[in-house]
């Protein structure tokens, strides 16, 4: 198994799961349930960065990116996915997204492309005041 998760740096405000090599959908549940435990355990909102280094593995990926959406804690604010592999999984998280009432993950090709995501986020959030809650 090279799945992961960590905090992308102290302040514990951005983790990120890693997929890498060969992993299996058995991998993915189980690290991204710890991912999960682990966000939940601060009491502040973290961003979420989904890293695929390899290809997903065979098997129907479906109902595992619908329960890792609908299984997130609370205070998970934003998520992105870095990949540069196919369009497969862009497509089955679009078709998660169109069947609920939920913004999806930003595809993007670097972390770094992720974070300057997540700040544009940030700042739309702070200058444009919500009448209702997420």
């Amino acid at each position: 198994m090279t799945a992961e998760h960590d905090w992308l740096t102290d302040e514990q405000k951005v983790m990120v799961v890693t997929f890498a090599d060969a992993w299996d959908w058995t991998d993915y549940v189980v690290t991204v349930d710890a991912a999960h435990e682990t966000i939940a355990s601060v009491s502040h909102d973290v961003n979420l960065i989904m890293h695929f280094k390899s290809e997903i593995p065979k098997g129907n990926p479906l109902p595992h990116l619908k329960r890792s959406g609908a299984t997130q804690p609370k205070n998970t604010r934003h998520t992105a996915f870095v990949t540069t592999g196919t369009r497969f999984i862009k497509v089955m998280t679009e078709i998660i997204v169109n069947n609920k009432n939920w913004v999806g993950p930003k595809y993007v090709r670097t972390i770094e492309e992720a974070l300057a995501h997540f700040e544009a986020l940030a700042q739309e959030e702070q200058e444009t005041p919500s009448s209702s809650s997420e």
